[in-house]
């Protein structure tokens, strides 16, 4: 019965400015592993040094960054910015999602400022977030034992959780 509706719906996990994490060499692409450039993204495997590296290197504009004019009534960036500025406003919500502060306290406090300026907070901010999950990965991956141990109960799980769905599926499409 193909008229069946068996699969739900899904709902975002991620939301606010983190949901789309753009790119460093270009503030209008979504930031992916597939971009040619390494710069254009920020890996978890990058070491202290390289995540400032990155950050140091995004592209932005010779202005100030912007000030509260630019944000709209719910304290998210207006189309305007978004279009003209996108690297300054892919920076600013970097910052908001890293630091856990909203996005207006952080436009208020880098509004007017130079890039170089930010950057350096930036970079300084997300080395210390990020650094110890490089670390923490690091240490994990080379523990072969304890890797295997965690693919081998995450196939169990999956395959317990996705066996009975499978199998109502089957049966929908008349495989059973």
């Amino acid at each position: 019965d193909f008229q069946t509706e068996f699969f739900p719906i899904t709902e975002p996990v991620i939301m606010g400015v983190a949901t789309r994490v753009m790119s460093l060499r270009d503030g209008k692409k979504k930031m992916s592993k597939s971009e040619e450039s390494d710069y254009s993204r920020i890996n978890l495997t990058d070491s202290k040094d390289e995540i400032v590296n990155k950050i140091k290197k995004a592209k932005t504009d010779s202005l100030p960054l912007p000030g509260a004019e630019c944000l709209n009534k719910n304290n998210n960036f207006n189309d305007e910015i978004m279009e003209d500025r996108p690297e300054a406003v892919n920076l600013l919500n970097i910052f908001s999602s890293l630091s856990g502060n909203p996005l207006s306290k952080v436009v208020d406090i880098y509004s007017g400022k130079q890039f170089s300026y930010f950057k350096d907070e930036l970079s300084a901010l997300a080395s210390d977030i990020l650094s110890p999950i490089n670390n923490e990965m690091k240490k994990l991956l080379e523990d072969k034992i304890y890797m295997g141990k965690v693919l081998k109960d995450g196939k169990e799980r999956a395959e317990h959780i996705s066996n009975p769905i499978l199998y109502e599926v089957k049966k929908i499409i008349g495989y059973l």
